[in-house]
């Protein structure tokens, strides 16, 4: 929806600091058997995490993940070891593609960098963040859904997908709040977001001091498919109309076990 406003330019997800700064990889490692090159490898990167220091490793999967977006420059690459001096380039190169798609507002839209939230406003300190947060137990219907369907993307099988998307939204949700009462940070509910778009829109509009434009509201389906990569195939309903879901999903997917086990574990907001 905001990639529909004139003024606001954007790209699939970038997974850029998440690369960078080795985020979900304290979530799976040790989980898999015979791995203890890799625990190593983490354990001796996280050493290097408070002193700014990316691992090469990183670093080149980060910039290489940005090779598919449109008007990468691959001498923008920063070959320095500070996650700073990345975080720059970074900055630099998705401001000089916004310049010359003629926009003013550039929004990098990956999920897991709010876990990079800290270390986004310490490199970046003029960056502002949005949170769009969803009713939990429909959150977790649409993860454990996306998995079950695309399980060679996700890699994870019920009833541990289940567990994980309820560890998942609780931590985000907690995560999130820590910054409710920043000023840099705005909160959007996605239920507000279905019923009223063009009041919520509005709000948001003027968080990001832009005017609020008819277009995010009555032609965001139209463009929406450039901000999917081909290998996303579980974003393929994102383009469609705005529709409210709320618990059909939840009560479709779960029996009542299941349902009475998230709804008693999960975090409500």
């Amino acid at each position: 929806m905001l990639f529909a406003h004139p003024d606001i330019y954007s790209f699939p997800e970038t997974h850029f600091f998440k690369l960078m700064l080795g985020i979900g990889e304290q979530e799976t490692v040790g989980q898999r058997p015979r791995e203890f090159k890799r625990r190593l490898r983490f354990l001796g990167y996280a050493m290097m995490v408070p002193f700014g220091i990316v691992d090469n490793r990183r670093k080149r999967k980060a910039w290489n993940n940005l090779g598919s977006l449109p008007s990468f420059d691959a001498a923008t690459q920063n070959k320095s070891f500070f996650v700073r001096r990345n975080a720059k380039s970074f900055v630099a190169f998705v401001d000089a593609a916004c310049i010359s798609a003629g926009k003013q507002i550039w929004i990098e839209k990956t999920p897991e960098h709010l876990f990079c939230t800290k270390r986004i406003q310490r490199y970046i300190p003029d960056a502002i963040f949005v949170h769009l947060i969803r009713n939990g137990p429909d959150t977790v219907a649409s993860l454990v859904d996306a998995g079950r369907r695309y399980p060679r993307s996700w890699g994870k099988e019920s009833p541990l997908l289940i567990k994980l998307a309820v560890r998942r939204w609780n931590r985000a949700l907690r995560e999130s709040l820590l910054y409710q009462e920043d000023p840099r940070h705005y909160i959007v509910r996605y239920e507000e977001l279905v019923s009223d778009p063009v009041r919520t829109l509005a709000g948001l509009c003027t968080f990001l001091r832009c005017e609020f434009d008819d277009n995010m509201v009555k032609h965001y389906s139209d463009r929406g498919g450039e901000l999917i990569r081909e290998s996303e195939h579980w974003k393929k309903d994102a383009v469609g109309p705005i529709r409210n879901t709320s618990n059909t999903k939840f009560k479709s997917i779960f029996d009542t076990e299941w349902q009475d086990y998230i709804l008693r574990h999960i975090d409500q907001f």
